[in-house]
């Protein structure tokens, strides 16, 4: 069970637990930052930040801005959350009308007009937006790992290929999913680490399926470099691929 907090002046007093499972906001004499609400109930300020603009979208947030006590209590789970829509008064049917006025029901009225026939709907291509384009380069740049292990090592490198995969589905998952957004950073960590090893195993594919008319041209040094800046560039834009996947998640 949380100790609760008191933000007056940016100190912190216990209080008794009873009065809350979660930590409330009981003074706030001057705004409190996100950061600062986190740092005070052991939260983090990334999560927060998150759920204050799925929240209260009509605003721009960061880290750094200022909330009132009604939003602080929000945030940290004290309150609900304010409803999107208003609920509607539930108007009284035809039937209960009637009981309560004491009046025979009136019969059902035909429509005077026929209603619209349904209007056929053509087919259209499936939109393809941005999360769809970072998710072919992350995983058409995966499929290639897969395929040079897997020429280079045969079996085994069939093997870790399935294991490399793995890994970068689920740091793709972790990503997207703001459920996940505390183990964003070390599922970023992972796939850096990952990429920078396939650099190696690109330059080793991309090296031996130079054409010879290549190699006479440009010489030893000139296929070294070539092999290794090509490598390099498609393990750098696949990573970039999952950092932007993580940026634009639930936006």
């Amino acid at each position: 069970m949380q100790t609760l907090h008191t933000f007056a002046h940016g100190n912190t007093a216990e209080v008794p637990p009873e009065a809350g499972n979660m930590g409330m906001i009981h003074d706030m004499e001057k705004s409190v930052t996100i950061t600062e609400l986190a740092r005070t109930y052991g939260r983090k300020a990334d999560t927060l930040y998150r759920k204050a603009k799925r929240i209260f979208p009509g605003r721009e947030w960061s880290v750094y801005s200022a909330v009132t006590e009604e939003e602080g209590r929000i945030l940290l789970g004290d309150w609900p959350a304010p409803s999107a829509t208003p609920k509607r008064e539930k108007r009284p049917t035809g039937a209960q009308h009637n009981a309560n006025t004491g009046e025979k029901p009136a019969a059902a009225e035909r429509p005077k007009t026929m209603p619209p026939a349904p209007v056929s709907r053509r087919w259209k291509w499936p939109s393809f937006g941005l999360s769809e384009q970072l998710a072919v380069a992350i995983y058409g740049h995966t499929a290639l790992v897969w395929y040079e292990v897997g020429s280079i090592f045969a079996v085994p490198g069939v093997l870790a290929g399935v294991v490399v995969f793995a890994m970068k589905h689920a740091a793709v998952m972790i990503c997207r999913k703001e459920k996940y957004a505390d183990y964003a950073a070390d599922a970023l960590g992972v796939a850096f680490v990952l990429d920078a090893l396939a650099i190696y195993v690109h330059y080793t594919a991309f090296r031996e399926a130079l054409p010879a008319n290549f190699l006479a041209r440009m010489g030893t040094g000139g296929a070294h470099w070539a092999s290794l800046i090509l490598g390099a560039v498609v393990a750098c834009g696949a990573f970039m691929a999952l950092y932007f996947t993580n940026k634009t998640a639930n936006k």
